[in-house]
């Protein structure tokens, strides 16, 4: 009778109207949130090549199985090439993620219970912020709570259909990522530790589960196999440096940040509370410890060996969710302890405040990412370089670039080629062109995505195949240092006959920068191409950084561009532009110094411009020193800072 029972369908009748309306509140504004920013927000560089993979239906690609480039594919067909497009599986599944804690937590608790742990997932930021972004985190957090609650009820009531199912979404889950492993290994550990379910293994029902689950190994197989094990070896081997590094030792004051501290201290808590019930062998307790320390452990232990150029903060968070189901009793304990040294009422006011901050960590991570969509909005509010771009800005990329394509490249459609992947996938997403390549070999071989690219052949190989043909060429560069730029342009000017700059993109003050090159691809019986429009070098020599100025201001430095030249120099403050410099002061130290010789200015390469202090405001200002080289291509001076009296 009691299995039959535990099999029934919830009742939300029976539930707390309060605790109820609570979470179709937080959850609803939470959802909005999400919604809002998820059709605001430009794709970034992940989002944007899952979409790429989505054209190119495979099993497996060189960075993931198939199941999140699937996802990000499947929005589009319905609501076409748009973020939201791309992004409204994973909000799907992100929103569904705290209904799916309550049906995790529902049979080992109760409905009251279920919902309270429902809301605490709310106020999880981590978890919470789910399902903005088009990232494999949704569908592996999804699966593996799916897979979680379909395993606990295979066990409880041993049902064929919750083995069957509990396979079909562990094979789905193992084609999602190879992080989802140790759910799988979590659940072979319990048959293994927890002897009254040992008896399952010579159950049909298991093997069955088993034998399905095992068909989601398959897309990683045949992909590592048929292309030189690439993609396991980068997670594995290549990714990690393997050398000891001490910012893994913050993995864990890191956690406790992102989680908000009270509510990770209640998360061990929670920890020490399961072991030291373990002796009872309950079966809900040896699952959930079970679940939640694998992911919890290993990535504590690794953090000091692994990637750290990556954002790996998330990677744990599939270990706090099955400690969802105890938090409401840890969090009632603290209220018993804080209530006798201080009133019930008190007591309750503090410990709500545990989830209430959280909640707030919530919406402040989904308005920080959101925030980059409001760039023209914040940015004259809190200055230059406070907000990531990687987010914004790819519309007014994409006009510009089919506009130039049209103006330059009237009577044939060039080859475009670009400095890294995801701008190529740009170009790409917003239908400017399909004949798009990239010369990156840094990010993309970080990422783990330069095998599929080079499958695809949309690498620098391919294009350099290509003879006699025209080419745009896009550079970045305000994610390029000056070497990257020097060296980006150098490899170009060794493949192509003829370069010449065409204009730059300057958006957000320069926050995003853009050059555009217009090339013809050399073949083999064509010269060396001997002019290179190198980028242009320049340094600011006054006013100092923070220098305090009384009287008259007086802005100078030099410039110089290799075999180019500059044209003019203009001077931005605050973000208004004051005029152009004088250009030409004789600078023989820059020339001898830098063998600035093929500069046709040199030696006069020194600018100056003088400006009263009265036209500005007492106080802080921000100077930016835009260099104008041929064709329009802009090369920035890094931001300075000085103050007026």
């Amino acid at each position: 009778m009691s299995e039959l029972r535990e099999e029934e369908t919830v009742s939300l009748f029976k539930a707390d109207k309060r605790l109820l309306k609570i979470f179709s509140i937080l959850l609803v504004c939470i959802t909005a949130l999400k919604l809002i920013f998820a059709i605001r927000l430009d794709l970034y560089s992940d989002e944007i090549f899952y979409w790429l993979e989505s054209t190119f239906p495979a099993l497996a690609y060189s960075d993931l199985p198939f199941v999140t480039a699937q996802l990000a594919g499947l929005g589009t067909r319905v609501l076409g090439d748009t973020p939201l497009g791309v992004r409204f599986s994973f909000l799907a599944l992100g929103t569904s993620i705290p209904i799916l804690v309550f049906w995790v937590t529902y049979p080992l608790k109760n409905v009251d219970h279920a919902l309270k742990s429902a809301i605490l997932c709310l106020c999880l930021p981590l978890a919470g912020f789910l399902g903005l972004l088009a990232v494999p985190d949704v569908p592996i957090v999804f699966l593996g709570l799916l897979s979680f609650g379909l395993f606990e009820r295979a066990l409880r009531v041993d049902a064929w259909r919750y083995w069957i199912a509990c396979g079909l979404i562990v094979a789905i889950g193992l084609s999602t990522h190879y992080r989802f492993f140790l759910y799988p290994i979590s659940a072979i550990f319990v048959l293994l530790y927890y002897q009254p379910i040992r008896k399952f293994w010579r159950c049909k029902k298991l093997w069955l589960c088993i034998g399905i689950s095992s068909v989601g190994l398959m897309p990683i197989i045949l992909f590592n196999i048929e292309n030189n094990f690439q993609s396991i070896s980068f997670y594995l081997i290549s990714r990690h440096p393997w050398d000891f590094q001490s910012d893994g030792l913050f993995h864990v004051p890191t956690q406790a940040a992102i989680a908000t501290p009270f509510l990770y201290l209640a998360f061990l808590t929670a920890i020490y509370t399961l072991l030291k019930n373990i002796k009872k062998r309950e079966r809900s307790t040896i699952l959930i410890l079970s679940f939640s320390l694998p992911h919890l452990l290993i990535f504590l232990l690794l953090a000091p060996w692994s990637d750290s150029t990556s954002t790996t903060v998330h990677w744990p968070l599939s270990g706090y969710l099955p400690l969802l189901i105890e938090l409401p009793l840890i969090l009632e304990k603290f209220k018993i302890s804080l209530a006798k040294r201080l009133s019930m009422r008190r007591a309750t006011q503090l410990v709500l405040l545990i989830p209430g901050i959280g909640f707030i960590g919530t919406v402040s991570a989904i308005l920080l990412i959101g925030s980059q969509s409001l760039q023209n909005e914040l940015q004259p509010l809190i200055g230059r370089g406070l907000l990531s771009t990687k987010m914004a800005g790819w519309n007014d990329f994409s006009l510009t670039t089919s506009t130039i394509l049209k103006e330059s490249f009237p009577d044939a459609e060039p080859l475009i080629a670009t400095d890294n992947y995801y701008t190529a996938a740009q170009v790409q997403f917003h239908n400017v062109s399909d004949k798009v390549f990239t010369l990156d070999n840094k990010k993309a071989i970080r990422d783990g995505r330069l095998a599929q690219l080079k499958i695809w052949k949309k690498d620098e190989q391919a294009l350099f195949a290509a003879e006699k043909q025209e080419i745009l060429v896009i550079s970045e560069d305000s994610t390029l240092t000056l070497t990257e730029k020097q060296s980006f342009i150098s490899s170009l000017c060794a493949q192509v006959s003829e370069l010449k700059p065409i204009k730059s993109l300057v958006l957000f003050e320069g926050d995003k920068v853009f050059s555009f090159y217009r090339g013809i691809m050399r073949s083999n019986d064509s010269d060396n191409l001997r002019t290179c429009p190198y980028p242009a070098r320049a340094w600011l020599d006054t006013p100092k950084q923070k220098q305090i100025i009384k009287d008259n201001i007086l802005i100078s430095g030099w410039a110089f561009a290799p075999e180019a030249g500059v044209e003019e120099i203009n001077i931005n403050i605050d973000g208004v532009n004051f005029g152009i410099a004088s250009y030409g002061q004789n600078r023989p130290d820059v020339v001898s110094a830098l063998n600035a010789f093929s500069d046709p200015n040199a030696p006069k390469l020194g600018f100056e411009f003088q400006l009263d202090p009265k036209i500005l405001e007492k106080g802080r200002h921000r100077l930016l020193i835009n260099i104008k080289g041929p064709g329009e291509i802009m090369t920035q001076i890094p931001e300075r800072i000085f103050y007026t009296r």
